[in-house]
């Protein structure tokens, strides 16, 4: 009897973790998310780009309205992605590693590294920024920052072929959304690199971005975690 209930204490106890971790990794993921799309809340600010070849950069770059303020949300939402990412873990259903997993967190590491540095001036709309900005005339920061977007991007691209790779004998839901994402990516290469290269429609296409981002990341936090003892709540949850 002494053992039965020892047995079952200690069952309790391991459920109601798994039950606190999975609460702890939802609210990181929903939050994370939402000040991850703060973009979303410009055109209510009045802060929305008055053309479509703004950047989104555009509202954190040196000198202004409110920059420190978006860069302070952008830190936040790192903060609590990866601390998302890193309650749910890199193992898969299997037992073994996702690489996909770690070029998401990488991808949520070069988002804060463009929080940390900013344009120097607004590349998308000042045309003698955009100059400056082509001929290096610009402080090394502006340089970190568009290398940290690059990096972002070639992360995210990655995640998605590991995860695809990984899936690619499992006909499921998960499967055909990292597919979706592939294709996603494919398609929008081409009208990146040119946006990059001319800073034309930049709004449009960096906002779908944010969206693909966005669905990596839940995708990652919420694939179902490996089999074990006292995980089964956080397994159904999920």
């Amino acid at each position: 009897m002494g053992a039965r209930f020892t047995t079952s204490h200690s069952g309790q106890q391991r459920l109601t973790q798994v039950d606190l971790r999975t609460a702890m990794c939802r609210s990181a993921l929903f939050f994370g998310l939402i000040l991850l799309n703060w973009w979303l809340l410009l055109p209510f600010l009045g802060r929305w780009p008055n053309s479509l070849n703004g950047l989104m950069s555009d509202a954190t770059a040196t000198g202004s309205p409110g920059a420190q303020a978006i860069r302070v949300v952008e830190f936040l939402a790192c903060g609590l992605l990866l601390t998302a990412l890193s309650l749910r873990g890199p193992i898969d259903q299997n037992g073994k590693v996702r690489r996909d997993w770690w070029c998401a967190v990488a991808l949520v590491l070069f988002e804060a590294f463009d929080a940390l540095f900013v344009e120097a001036c607004r590349s998308g709309t000042d045309q003698q920024c955009f100059n400056e900005e082509m001929r290096f005339a610009l402080p090394l920061h502006h340089y970190f920052h568009v290398a940290g977007g690059v990096l972002e991007w070639s992360f995210a691209l990655a995640a998605v072929i590991f995860g695809l790779r990984r899936l690619r004998s499992i006909n499921s839901p998960l499967q055909r959304s990292y597919r979706s994402l592939l294709i996603f990516a494919i398609v929008v290469i081409p009208p990146l690199a040119a946006a990059f290269v001319t800073h034309r429609l930049f709004v449009v296409v960096e906002s779908t971005v944010y969206v693909a981002f966005s669905l990596l990341i839940y995708l990652q936090v919420t694939e179902p975690s490996p089999p074990n003892k006292g995980r089964e709540t956080f397994n159904a949850l999920f």
